[in-house]
């Protein structure tokens, strides 16, 4: 991957549209980079959060 031009990054990595993680870890910061060029707003309910 590395001689085609890839880099590894942490984390999440954005790439205008497209969007990747290594592992569930990184599931809700991947989600709100998904859910950010719609225009959506990620919250949690305040039930959830007492939990």
């Amino acid at each position: 991957m590395r001689q085609a031009g890839a880099e590894f990054e942490e984390g999440v990595a954005r790439d205008g549209t497209l969007v990747t993680a290594q592992v569930w870890a990184d599931h809700p910061e991947w989600l709100a980079a998904v859910l950010d060029p719609l225009g959506t707003d990620l919250e949690q309910p305040a039930e959830a959060a007492d939990d």
